[in-house]
Formats: C-alpha cells, sequence, structure tokens
C-alpha cells in the first residue's frame, strides 16, 4: 500500500523526486508558491526537460496519485512525510544559503497535527537538520510530534528519472527507529540496490563528500593535463589507463574545461567552510577550487571573442599547439611568408622557423610554445585537454585556422 507523502518545491530535484515516488504508487501533493508553475504541472506541462518526465508526469496526474497545489496546509495535512526539495545557493562567503529551508520550517510548524516525518531532500551541510528541528520545535512547542531525518538525492541532468528510479544507492539518515521504519518502508520492495543506513549527519555529510570528491577527480585530470602538455603526451591515454584500475574508475577523468554547474562549486564551498568551522584543514580542497578557477572556462556566445583561439593536438598526438581564426589577422605569421610545410624564416614572435608548421592555408601556426606568441597573450586563451568536448575542437584536429565559416557550421558562435 502506498504512502502519503507531501514534497515542498518543484524545482529539478522536487519535480522529479514528485513525478517518480507517484509512479511507484505513493499519494504525492507537491507544494510551490508559485501559483504560474502549479498550474503548469497541473496541466501537464514539466518546467524542466527530463527524458521521461513528460509522459510519467501526466500517466500520475490522470491516475490521480499526483496533485499540485500551493497551499502548505493542504499538503502537510494529507502527507505522513514531507521533502524538503527546496534551493540552497551559495552565499557571497561560500556557505549554502539556507533561507529556503528556514522558510519551509516556519511554514511546516504551525500546521502540525500529529507525527509528521520531516526528510531533507536538499543539499545541506551538516547539522543543518539539528537546526531545522530547533526551528520547528520553537514554533510548534514541544507537545508535536515530529521527526527531522535526511534522504539526499544523486541526480543528474539529463537522466534524472532514470537515477532515481534506477539508483546505485540510497542513502538514509535518521536518528530515530520509528523515522528509520518509515523511510526503509518507502524504499524496501521499490528498488534492489544497497540501501545505506545512518545517522542524520552522516548523511548530509555524504552528499556533499560525494560532490566534493568527483570536483577533485576532475582537477587532479587537469592538473595532469597540464603535465601532459609540457611532455607532449596525450592527457586522454594517460586518463584512460588510470581509469582502467578498478580502484579508481574513468569517470570524471575526461581532462577539459573545469567544473562548473549549480552542484559541485557550491557542495564543494559548502564542504571547506563546514570543516573550517570545525577546525579541519581543508588545504587540498582549496587547491581543488583553485586549479578550477585556474582552468579555461567555457564564456557564453555574447561575450566570446570574435577571433577564438584554439589548443589543439596534432594528429599524432604529441604536438600541442595554438591556433586563430585567418579573418582576425591574429595568427603569428612569419616575417617572411612561406607556404612550404615549414617555414624557412623566423616566425613572427621571433622563434625560429622549426617551432611553427604550416597550416591548410599556408599560415604557419606555432606549435611549440603552450602561451603562444607574446603579442597574443591579452587573448583569452581556451584549451582543449584532450576530452571528448566537441564544442571546441576534436582533440586529433590537425593545426591549422578555424575559420568564422567553420564556427558558425559547427553551431559554435
Amino acid at each position: 500500500m502506498g504512502m502519503s507523502l507531501g514534497i515542498f518545491g518543484t524545482g529539478y530535484a522536487g519535480l522529479v523526486t514528485s513525478v517518480c515516488l507517484a509512479q511507484l504508487g505513493h499519494t504525492v501533493t507537491a507544494i510551490d508558491k508559485d501559483p504560474d508553475i502549479v498550474a503548469s504541472l497541473s496541466d501537464g506541462t514539466p518546467t524542466i526537460h527530463e527524458p521521461g518526465l513528460r509522459d510519467l508526469l501526466a500517466a500520475n496526474l490522470e491516475a490521480g496519485r499526483l496533485r499540485f497545489t500551493t497551499s502548505a496546509e493542504d499538503g502537510v495535512s494529507s502527507s505522513d512525510i514531507l521533502f524538503l526539495c527546496v534551493g540552497t545557493p551559495p552565499r557571497a562567503d561560500g556557505r549554502a544559503d539556507l533561507c529556503q529551508v528556514e522558510e519551509v520550517a516556519r511554514t511546516i510548524a504551525p500546521l502540525l497535527d500529529g507525527y509528521k516525518l520531516i526528510v531533507e531532500k536538499s543539499t545541506v551541510p551538516a547539522r543543518t537538520a539539528d537546526w531545522i528541528e530547533w526551528t520547528i520545535r520553537r514554533m510548534a512547542g514541544s507537545e508535536r510530534e515530529f521527526d527531522v531525518a535526511s534522504n539526499p538525492e544523486f541526480l543528474r541532468e539529463g537522466s534524472a528519472v532514470r537515477d532515481f528510479l534506477e539508483p546505485d544507492r540510497i542513502v538514509i539518515g535518521a536518528d530515530t527507529e520509528r523515522a528509520r521504519a518509515l523511510l526503509l518502508g518507502l524504499y524496501q520492495g521499490s528498488f534492489d540496490c544497497p540501501i545505506v543506513v545512518t545517522s542524520v549527519t552522516a548523511a548530509e555529510l555524504i552528499k556533499h563528500t560525494s560532490n566534493a570528491f568527483l570536483a577533485t577527480k576532475i582537477s587532479f585530470i587537469n592538473l595532469v593535463s597540464d603535465l601532459c602538455a609540457e611532455l607532449g603526451v596525450d592527457v586522454a591515454t594517460v586518463a584512460r589507463g588510470v581509469g582502467l584500475d578498478p580502484r579508481i574508475g574513468g569517470h570524471f577523468l575526461n581532462a577539459g574545461l573545469g567544473f562548473g554547474g549549480s552542484c559541485l562549486p557550491k557542495d564543494l564551498s559548502a564542504l571547506i567552510t563546514v570543516a573550517e568551522d570545525n577546525g579541519v584543514d581543508v588545504a587540498m580542497l582549496r587547491e581543488v577550487e583553485r586549479i578550477n578557477t585556474a582552468s579555461p572556462t567555457w564564456s557564453p556566445p555574447s561575450r566570446r571573442p570574435v577571433a577564438p583561439t584554439r589548443w589543439s593536438f596534432s594528429p599524432t598526438g604529441r604536438s600541442f599547439g595554438r591556433w586563430t581564426s585567418i579573418e582576425s589577422g591574429r595568427s603569428c605569421a612569419p616575417r617572411s611568408s612561406s607556404t612550404a610545410g615549414i617555414s624557412s624564416s623566423r616566425h613572427g614572435c621571433g622563434r625560429p622557423a622549426s617551432s611553427t608548421r604550416a597550416s591548410a592555408a599556408g599560415k604557419p601556426v606555432c606549435v611549440r610554445s603552450r602561451s603562444g606568441c607574446a603579442r597574443e597573450r591579452t587573448q583569452p586563451i581556451a584549451r582543449d585537454r584532450g576530452d571528448h568536448r566537441r564544442r571546441w575542437v576534436s582533440r586529433f584536429a590537425p593545426l591549422r585556422p578555424f575559420p568564422e565559416a567553420a564556427m558558425a557550421r559547427r553551431g559554435d558562435r
């Protein structure tokens, strides 16, 4: 028999959680204070794009297992378990902004009408549950029965529905037997995966630690990529050789642009602040941040220079060079032109001709120095470290200028 569940927040995690729990046979009431979002979701129109989400949303609305409302009172009174799925964006000091979590806690407190299990689904710093319990207890009074638990989500954009319905693990953080039994009853029987049952604080820490470790792998392989560039080695080959070790694994070992998005940077920063608040040395995590900040990042088309600079390996994978658009006039032309394979003159930056190789258009391009010519150093650098980011440039692309027309064909404007 399905349970009655309330979901506060219909963002990425909230909407996917609502739809997928309804798909498992539970009765779900999703609460959002934005009436336009509630109206759109009630009509079967998802506010995010995820493969399979639209069909599951429509099916569960039609089956009556899922409904959306702006009434918190309606959601609380009809539910046994309340999930907090609101945003926790980073603050200027790197800490997680828990304003939305506090708002939901303050909303729930006066509406408690019996035992409720309040579950953190949002990614929050360790010991946030203690603060939520204190907030609710202060407003609801000591006679109200409730528990606060943690059940972090591990959803990836683009595969969130599959990640929820076919998880590689489920983490349950509960400090009372009653809360533990409720969450185990929610998941056991529906999933065939390891279920980690632990304390609330440990469950909160698991999510932040997971994302911080993924960020560390990315910064590490990008650091190795810099060394590979100096040694004339293909970083993709090095990463593959390392990743085949089952103790390491190949995931998140694709060197390239630094990590970004809505999760890894903020979760790493939040973990650092929690560790520092508790007197733990986080020099290694600070270095992960530093490496990522120093890594080249992708800029929106409106901010990208007219003639983007590119880094590329040669077809042999041994030369690491920089090249720009012919139209920009920024290619480092030789002081006396040559259309031969190797220029017989000195390079425009003063390097010997042996450091240049002729492009398809006959303009030699510097392949010797990773920093490029002195007169080009002020131009933003976009390096391809041998990953599979085809929006930039293939790892084995020939060293040649990159015409703007070709950029338009590739959709790289």
